[in-house]
This record gives structure tokens, sequence and C-alpha cells, in this order.
């Protein structure tokens, strides 16, 4: 006899889809840091990177504008963030209000996962700088209370 599987709440679908991300991505790169060292988690985020510009690329995206859509559209509708775009296609600003990736992280640090708010914001912030370079963008960030707010320019 089949069990019945349930549809989860748009909310805590994205929730869940947060938190299976971020441990797998840790789950990747700890198991890489581990048995391969620093050097091999930054190629990995460079490989990771390369990847994604590929995606964005075949998508359409070509500047600043995009680059910040792009991922506000992923951040909002895959893991539930609150996010603000503005800008034009030389500069934009991609405001994580609430980044629910962030918060997911905490949430499992809580469980025993071993990472801090500064490491897991380094991180995601040295990922997308790769990636913005692959587009031949440039992009700064700054912390806020709950996320961060990015600023994606052309080189």
């Amino acid at each position: 006899m089949a069990a019945e599987v349930p549809d989860l709440p748009p909310e805590e679908a994205k929730k869940l889809a947060a938190k299976a991300w971020v441990s797998g991505l840790y789950a990747t790169t700890g198991f890489i840091m581990e048995k391969l060292g620093p050097a091999a988690v930054e190629e990995y985020c460079k490989y990771s990177a390369r990847m994604a510009a590929n995606a964005l690329r075949a998508s359409g995206v070509k500047d600043a504008l995009g680059f910040a859509l792009a991922n506000a559209i992923l951040f909002k509708n895959a893991y539930g963030s609150h996010v603000e775009v503005s800008g034009g296609p030389g500069s934009a600003e991609l405001k994580l209000i609430k980044c629910s990736n962030l918060e997911a992280a905490l949430e499992l640090a809580e469980q025993g996962l071993p990472v801090s708010r500064e490491g897991h914001c380094a991180g995601c912030i040295r990922y997308m700088k790769a990636l913005a370079s692959e587009l031949g963008l440039g992009l700064e960030a700054e912390l806020s209370e709950h996320g961060c707010s990015m600023r994606i320019y052309r080189k």
C-alpha cells in the first residue's frame, strides 16, 4: 500500500529547500576541505561559479541588473528570502532583507553544524563574487541584520 505524501504550504516547502541546500553544500565543502584542503574548496567554488555563469548566460543574463534579478528570483522563489532589486544594466543592488539560506545555516548550527554567521556569509559572498566575475561583473557586499546588500557593477 502506498503512503500518501503531503503537500507542504509554500513557505514551509521553501524553508525545507533552504535547509536541504545549505546542509548539502556544507556536506560537500566540508568533505572537500577534510580530504583535499582549502585550495580544493576554492577551486570547487570557482568551478561551481563557472557552471552557474554558463546557465545564467544561456538564460540571457548579460548585465548587472540581470544578475541581480536572476539571483533575487532564485533566493525568493526557491528559498523564501525577502529581496529587493534596484538599479540598471551598469550597476544594480540586490538586497537580501531576510536571507533564508543564512537562517537555515544558523538553525543547522544550533543542531551541531560547525558554522557561524561570519563563515557562512563570507563563503556565500566569495561565491557570488566569483559568479559575477565569470560574467564580467564586479560585486561588493555589506552585511545587514538578517542578510546582506550586494552591489553589482560592470567591470
